[in-house]
């Protein structure tokens, strides 16, 4: 009797060292096929490890949007560009084509989103009594396309055409959101494939490949900084929330 609970309990655990190996060859086969994305390549981070990062889940997505364009291209992804006053500006996502330059910013929000080009802040509405204000991310951004071009401009870029696009997730509502869209396109997730086909298609070209390369070159030394870069242009954003 005992012998045959002995075998039953060798075959139960055999069963479940062979199910744990067959679950970590999958693992490591899915790290693998991760390693030659584009996305692990200019980020550095695998899939899972930007789950929990406020913000990450949607610039990752927005990052596969960018990466499908049948154009060909560039892109940086987090670029911390250094400002005049020692401080840096964080570019969400830059996507470099034939037409231009497209310099997206991500908005992981949900609820009701009401804003205006005019106001300096925008506010997200869950109810009558939840209302969170946030700061115009237009201007936000025109200031992203205002470092960049000037980065561009000392490393002697003459035709500098930059487009700027607010991206919210998908699970919000743009209720209202005016804006000029000959200075700036906002638009959910789900129109960005199609905004930037249409923007693409009815543009000139002005960048050779090599072009788009060069300036590839030239804004991809500002990403993947450091943890203390990061860290320090948290504190930045911090200090001039409280001085305002």
């Amino acid at each position: 009797m005992w012998i045959y609970v002995i075998i039953i309990l060798l075959c139960v655990c055999y069963i479940f060292k062979k199910e744990a190996q067959l679950s970590k060859i999958k693992y490591l086969k899915k790290k693998e096929e991760e390693l030659n994305t584009n996305y692990y390549k200019e980020t550095n981070t695998y899939k899972e490890n930007v789950v929990n990062n406020s913000g990450a889940p949607l610039e990752y997505f927005i990052f596969q949007t960018l990466d499908q364009n049948q154009h060909y291209h560039k892109i940086i992804a987090n670029c911390y560009l250094p400002t005049n006053n020692n401080h840096s500006s964080e570019i969400d996502l830059i996507f470099i084509t034939t037409t231009g330059i497209y310099v997206l910013e991500a908005k992981d929000y949900h609820g009701y989103i009401y804003g205006n080009e005019q106001y300096p802040t925008w506010t997200q509405v869950f109810s009558k009594t939840k209302k969170y204000p946030f700061y115009n991310p237009i201007w936000q951004n025109k200031k992203h396309v205002s470092v960049l071009h000037e980065i561009l401009s000392q490393n002697e870029i003459k035709h500098i055409q930059a487009y700027s696009y607010i991206v919210f997730s998908n699970h919000c509502i743009l209720k209202k959101a005016s804006h000029n869209k000959n200075e700036c396109t906002v638009m959910q997730l789900k129109d960005l494939s199609t905004c930037l086909n249409i923007s693409i298609l009815n543009s000139p070209e002005i960048y050779t490949q090599d072009e788009i390369n060069s300036i590839y070159q030239i804004l991809k030394k500002y990403s993947c900084v450091s943890q203390n870069k990061k860290q320090s242009h948290i504190n930045q954003i911090k200090h001039e929330k409280n001085s305002n």
